[in-house]
């Protein structure tokens, strides 16, 4: 019973599984009389509680099989052992899943978040990947990982791109001269806004302007 706890409180669902067919088999020797199978079976749904806890998911209540409406019909079942092994592993799996569930809605979160501060700082001539993290409060390297995992891009790409567009449009619609709008999109020098500009729409920014003043 000692290993099965601390399996669950390492949170391995290997050594769970494992842990739980050698208390199951031990308990189906013939040896323990009913209540100390009770009390074993109860040690186990506390077990399960503390990690309910721990991991801050539903109440236990909610992961019954069904049919079952509260913990005393478990232990009204606790002559089936093979039964109660069955729940209990479907109780690990799901935590499991939820646990999985609950990390990637996160890291989404996050990524939405990191977005937003972008989209919201393009024209501050600091943004970058180390203040994002910063205001996010995660670490750049954790931020670049998930960032590319989530949007398919670089976190660099998507300020870049976002850059260009925006430059674009500033082109199009202002009379600011390249300059000035690589100074504002936070360039160290025109000609590598220039040459950025070029590869995405396939001219020079001086270029493009005319092409559409013309129209």
């Amino acid at each position: 019973m000692n290993n099965l706890i601390n399996s669950m409180k390492i949170f391995d669902r290997q050594m769970i599984v494992s842990d739980l067919e050698k208390l199951v088999f031990a308990l189906r020797d013939g040896n323990h009389s009913y209540q100390q199978i009770i009390n074993i079976l109860s040690s186990c749904i506390m077990a399960i509680e503390e990690l309910l806890s721990a991991t801050q998911m539903e109440k236990l209540e909610d992961f019954l099989p069904e049919g079952i409406d509260n913990l005393d019909e478990v232990f009204q079942k606790a002559t089936n052992i093979l039964e109660f092994k069955e729940w209990f592993i479907f109780m690990i799996d799901t935590m499991f899943q939820k646990t999985n569930d609950k990390s990637l809605s996160r890291t989404n979160e996050l990524v939405i978040e990191a977005q937003d501060f972008i989209n919201n700082n393009i024209q501050n001539c600091q943004l970058s990947l180390e203040l994002t993290a910063y205001e996010l409060g995660v670490s750049p390297n954790y931020l670049s990982r998930i960032f590319k995992d989530v949007t398919g891009v670089t976190f660099i790409d998507y300020i870049t791109n976002l850059k260009l567009n925006y430059c674009r449009n500033l082109i199009l619609n202002t009379n600011l001269k390249i300059g000035e709008i690589s100074t504002l999109l936070g360039y160290s020098t025109p000609q590598y806004l220039i040459s950025r500009f070029k590869i995405k729409f396939g001219c020079t920014p001086g270029i493009y302007r005319k092409k559409h003043s013309d129209m």
